[in-house]
Parts: C-alpha cells; sequence; structure tokens
C-alpha cells in the first residue's frame, strides 16, 4: 500500500531526500558484524541442542472428563475463552462503527476520493 498511488510530495521535498548519514549507518554496521558472527556460532546449538530444554514445559494431554467440575463435562478454562471472545468481537464491533462513522462524516463533507486519502493518511 505504501507505493501504490500518485506520490503526494512537491519537487522542493523530492530534492532533499536522501539516505541516512554516516553518523546513524556506522552504528548500525558495527552492530550488525557482532551480531552476524553471533548468530552464526550460536544458532546450530540453539536449533538442535539442549538450549532451550527446560523453556517451554509442555502438560500433559487432558481429556473433558477428567476435568470436569461438578456434572459440567466442559473444560476448566472453557468460560474464559468464551469471555476472551466476546472482548474480541465487541472491539471489532466497535472499530467497524467507529470506521463506518469515519467515513459517513468525511465522505459527506469532502468527497470519496479524499475520505480515501484520509483513511490511508491514519495507517501512517
Amino acid at each position: 500500500m505504501t507505493f501504490l498511488g500518485k506520490e503526494r510530495m512537491d519537487h522542493h521535498t523530492q530534492e532533499h531526500l536522501h539516505e541516512s548519514p554516516w553518523v546513524v549507518t556506522v552504528p548500525l554496521i558495527l552492530l550488525a558484524i557482532p551480531s552476524a558472527l553471533i548468530g552464526w556460532f550460536t544458532v546450530k546449538p540453539m536449533l538442535f541442542g539442549k538450549f532451550f530444554e527446560g523453556a517451554i514445559h509442555v502438560a500433559p494431554a487432558t481429556t473433558c472428563s477428567s476435568t470436569s467440575v461438578g456434572n459440567s463435562t466442559a473444560p476448566e478454562h472453557l468460560s474464559e475463552r468464551i469471555d476472551d471472545a466476546a472482548g474480541v468481537a465487541r472491539g471489532l464491533g466497535r472499530a467497524h462503527r467507529i470506521y463506518i462513522l469515519f467515513m459517513e462524516t468525511y465522505v459527506g463533507r469532502c468527497g470519496a476520493s479524499e475520505a480515501q486519502m484520509a483513511v490511508h493518511d491514519i495507517g501512517r
């Protein structure tokens, strides 16, 4: 989406485009070299060795009946997951409603093409 569409900068701005100065580039290079070397020498033990041996714990498999509460056979955390899903659904609904209200207001005032440009600017 960044490179699609017509450029919106004037000629004066285009003349002043430039790469980062050396004061920025040199420290990045100096940080990249040891990072690449350390990664080169440690990738094999990290991926195929015992580096992460105790970092991840996998619980033994359980069935719904083994975690039943009272007469229910639902997993213990099912209600928490339903609450999480409901929260996500509410958030998506609110975001959609805000977008619709914004588009109705902006399109009514400025026209469709300018509203599309405004939505594009919000994503920056």
